[in-house]
């Protein structure tokens, strides 16, 4: 009809769906309604030769390396990475939870980690960047969890980003491992827990409500959710 093509994009598609399902008296994690068994690993967008500039080659032989050792999550830690690395999980099957470039972890020298999360003036800097993962990552089915952030303590802020996610994307759940059982994560995520520390938090709600603390730099607030979350380390 005249026309000229100028230019034409693709991407992978997929069909499926996250949600939340009661196995063996846990709420656990699931995708079309299958319980998912995560066995994850964290990965920084980083070669060892080109500092941040990542060749393709090598995400590929992350990617691939981390399939032959039974992996089959990863944790883009602790920012969006290269969008070539959503695509090869699309491609070789690796689940992802896609992490927001947030963390103030710094501000400890000051005595306090959250405070900007605890500032409005900084609500619309932490919305944007969470926005804007959001909304680039989105229709890759890899991605089946958005993380708020980082060891960015806990304030107002990360609960405007979770409201903001829940009506934008009500899709995917939320994660956030510095308000411990707050309403701000829908996955309980602790760092480096020991048995111990698993027991105390439980598949219960009351006990994933409670402000139980494992962190020394973390101040948890009480959560008030009727149901149990699933609870999946984030680093271990």
């Amino acid at each position: 009809g005249g026309y000229t093509v100028v230019d034409v994009e693709s991407c992978r598609l997929g069909l499926r769906q996250v949600g939340m399902v009661e196995a063996g008296g846990a709420r656990l994690l699931a995708v079309n309604d299958s319980p998912l068994t995560l066995r994850g690993v964290n990965r920084h967008d980083h070669s060892a030769e080109g500092g941040k500039a990542v060749e393709w080659g090598e995400m590929l032989s992350d990617a691939l390396t981390m399939k032959r050792h039974n992996f089959n999550a990863v944790r883009t830690a602790h920012y969006p990475n290269a969008t070539a690395w959503y695509e090869l999980c699309d491609a070789v099957g690796l689940w992802v939870v896609d992490e927001a470039n947030i963390e103030t972890h710094g501000f400890l020298a000051s005595g306090d980690e959250g405070i900007l999360a605890k500032t409005p003036s900084w609500r619309l800097a932490f919305l944007a960047r969470f926005a804007r993962m959001v909304q680039r990552d989105k229709n890759h089915p890899c991605v089946i969890v958005w993380s708020l952030g980082n060891e960015s303590g806990y304030g107002p802020n990360h609960d405007a980003m979770a409201a903001w996610c829940r009506t934008h994307d009500p899709s995917r759940p939320v994660q956030y491992e510095s308000c411990g059982g707050g309403d701000a994560t829908d996955i309980i995520c602790p760092m480096y827990p020991d048995k111990k520390h698993v027991e105390k938090v439980g598949s219960s709600a009351a006990g994933q409500n409670a402000k139980w603390m494992f962190a020394p730099t973390r101040r948890f607030p009480l959560g008030t959710r009727e149901q149990p979350r699933p609870l999946i380390p984030c680093e271990f």
